[in-house]
């Protein structure tokens, strides 16, 4: 695993154990607009795509990082 992750593994650990949920729902909610922004359709786009085993590759690739 890369250091940014662990880093949020730690955080996500720390807001658990934390007497606030609030910050953990804000941190929460902040991971998921992220994600949502980098997989957006625009950045994959689902219609006119040639599927070959490259481009399928390419698209995993893109989801891990």
């Amino acid at each position: 695993m890369n250091d940014q992750l662990n880093n949020k593994i730690k955080k996500t650990k720390q807001l658990l154990a934390s007497p606030s949920p609030i910050e953990l729902h804000d941190f929460l909610c902040d991971e998921i607009k992220s994600f949502l922004a980098a997989t957006s359709e625009d950045k994959f786009v689902l219609e006119g795509v040639d599927f070959s085993k490259e481009e399928f590759l390419n698209r995993i690739a893109k989801y891990e990082n």
